[in-house]
Parts: C-alpha cells; structure tokens; sequence
C-alpha cells in the first residue's frame, strides 16, 4: 500500500512539474553588452498561458527569421520591453496575430524592419503611435 502512495505520488508531482513547465518558455534573444556581466544578455521570458511575452536584459534584441518563440507565436498578446533593452530586431513578432500591446521603454532606439509584421497593431494601432516601414513607432504630437 506505501508502494501504490509512493508510486501514485510520484506520478502526480512528474505530472504538475511538466505542465508547469510547458506553459514558460526562455531563452537569448540579443547580446552582451561589453561588461561581461551574463545578467546584462537580453533574454526573453513567454508565458504561454497568459500571453505574456518579457524582454529583458540590457543591449540590443536579435535580428530574425524565425523568432525563438515563433512557434508560439499565436498565443502572444502582450509584449513588455523593459528597460534596458536598446533595439527591437527585425521580423521579432512577426505572425503575433493576437499582439495587441506592447510597451516600449525609451531604451529602445531603433526598431527593426518587419517587427510587427502580421500583428494586431498594424491594423489597430494606438493613438500616439504611427506605422512606418511595417514598424510601430511611438510619436509626440
């Protein structure tokens, strides 16, 4: 009988793990910037569930074909730059067709061409921002 518990256990805590890993997915996404310090590589962190899609770090995000969360990409709905990070890459939400928000620090000093390509906010952009070159980009009237 604490054989069956142990086993049973066993399995439900295997189980818990991996769908809690299975809904955050991580990893780079843009380089150093040269202090030397891996805390200062720009990463990304999705949580599939929420949509919730953080980049951090301090430097410039990657230029892409694919992004690394590509895959993932229809469960995208809220992107958050935090400050720090210093570019946006190209094509890097490519195909979010449920991005509807995205904040930008003032870090950001460039935005790569075809970021927002295929996202909700070429279509419904916010007031305040303006699409140049396939790129949302905030203004000030």
């Amino acid at each position: 009988m604490k054989q069956l518990r142990l086993l049973l256990l066993l399995v439900l805590c295997v189980s818990v793990n991996s769908n809690a890993r299975g809904d955050i997915i991580s990893g780079d996404c843009g380089d150093y910037i040269f202090s030397g310090t891996p805390s200062n590589k720009v990463r990304y962190v999705l949580d599939t569930s929420s949509g919730v899609l953080t980049i951090s770090g301090k430097g410039a995000m990657y230029d892409y074909s694919q992004s690394p969360w590509y895959a993932q990409r229809t469960s995208v709905r809220t992107v958050i730059i935090n400050t720090g990070v210093t570019s946006i890459g190209a094509w890097a939400f490519e195909g979010c067709s449920g991005l509807t928000s995205v904040t930008i620090p003032e870090s950001v000093t460039s935005v790569g061409v075809g970021a927002f390509n295929g996202t909700k906010l070429l279509e419904d952009h916010a007031e305040g921002f303006v699409v140049v070159d396939n790129c949302c980009v905030k203004y000030k009237g």
